[in-house]
């Protein structure tokens, strides 16, 4: 790798503070080139940030990240942070990832895929078996005073 600011040869980017190793042009860059994302662990840029277990990719800095920065949550599937959860997976704030079933005490809001406190009055909807249900299964019966 070459690098820019002491203009050596080098195997590594890591002994120069914020350069990463851009495999494809062989050199120390500062900020990776798209598609690629800086990767603080291995100092080199990376197309999909799977060389670092547990790290998604951040489009907003074009990092890899452990954890995903408000107001995105982490989404395994594809090691993405997303604004938003897909269908099927629900925003859970306390850990900002998407989960398929949220931790207790919360519920799945199926309207807006977020893991609730509450499940939303309009329209109603009761909580049971930590999901947000416009009505209550056979032999259950709605409780206003607790949602």
């Amino acid at each position: 790798m070459a690098d820019p600011t002491d203009r050596r040869c080098k195997t590594s980017c890591t002994s120069t503070p914020e350069y990463y190793a851009d495999d494809l042009n062989k050199v120390c860059v500062q900020h990776c080139p798209a598609p690629y994302f800086r990767n603080n662990q291995t100092y080199r840029c990376t197309e999909d940030c799977t060389t670092t277990p547990l790290m998604f990719r951040y489009y907003e800095t074009r990092e890899c990240v452990f954890n995903c920065h408000h107001p995105f949550f982490a989404y395994a599937p594809n090691r993405t942070c997303l604004a938003g959860c897909p269908t099927g997976y629900f925003a859970q704030q306390s850990t900002r990832s998407c989960v398929q079933i949220c931790d207790a005490p919360y519920f799945a809001d199926d309207s807006t895929n977020r893991c609730v406190d509450v499940c939303p009055s309009t329209p109603d909807y009761y909580g049971h078996l930590k999901i947000c249900r416009p009505d209550c299964p056979n032999n259950f019966y709605r409780d206003n005073s607790t949602r």
